[in-house]
């Protein structure tokens, strides 16, 4: 693991080296051990590694709704910018991988939360989504 750290610490523009280490890390391991490697990975000084736990935790998210739990925590408490950019991309995951409708109670809970961390993951990881067919179809919010 120590080694995987220091390659994912090289890594200072860009966050697709860290995605595909993630990919390869959910890909090559069962849910429950991806998810044991990403809680390992929360705890790491280095904000790369942190990332790639992010990550981890986004594309394993809507098989597992305590992981989301998990990155909320992590957006409330994480001080790096990078990490809380990676947040706002694995709640997009989620929320791509369960389908927007889906995860409009989600979405709703995340949004109204105290913790403006937790609210800027939302908005910024669901940027992209205005431009979806679902958003253009249906332009009025849905999650009362």
């Amino acid at each position: 693991m120590e080694a995987m750290f220091q390659k994912l610490a090289l890594v200072k523009n860009g966050f697709k080296p860290i995605e595909k280490v993630a990919q390869k890390i959910v890909e090559s391991h069962s849910l429950s051990k991806a998810r044991q490697v990403a809680l390992h990975f929360c705890g790491n000084n280095i904000y790369q590694v942190r990332c790639c736990a992010i990550f981890i935790l986004g594309y394993i998210a809507s098989k597992n709704n305590q992981v989301l739990e998990v990155m909320k925590d992590q957006a409330k408490l994480d001080p790096s910018w990078q990490v809380q950019e990676i947040i706002a991309k694995a709640f997009d995951q989620y929320c791509r991988d369960t389908g927007y409708e889906q995860a409009l109670p989600t979405i709703k809970g995340w949004l109204n939360d105290e913790n403006p961390n937790v609210c800027r993951a939302v908005t910024e990881g669901l940027r992209i989504w205005t431009s979806r067919p679902f958003l253009k179809l249906n332009p009025k919010p849905r999650y009362n």
